[in-house]
């Protein structure tokens, strides 16, 4: 991820967030609830959008120590609760 040339914090992410939801990875242990929003932005049944992803550069791969890989979501249709009545 760039950074936009100004004396600001955070700007890339702020133009994303203009365009469609967007999110800046900043933690490794965040990366399931990360693809979580994103799976429920771009796979939502009547309102999908675009999920931008910002990841740092020039940072060190790490490991994560305990990590369940069933924590990463299925590529499945968000459930939507009925409509509410007295319209």
């Amino acid at each position: 991820m760039q950074q936009i040339p100004k004396h600001e914090q955070e700007l890339f992410l702020k133009l994303t967030s203009t365009v469609g939801q967007a999110y800046s990875l900043h933690t490794p242990q965040l990366i399931s609830t990360t693809l979580r929003r994103g799976s429920n932005t771009v796979n939502h049944p009547y309102q999908a959008g675009p999920f931008y992803l910002l990841m740092l550069m020039n940072v060190q791969p790490k490991t994560l120590l305990n990590f369940n890989l069933h924590e990463f979501p299925l590529i499945i249709t968000p459930i939507i609760g009925a409509a509410a009545d007295g319209f």
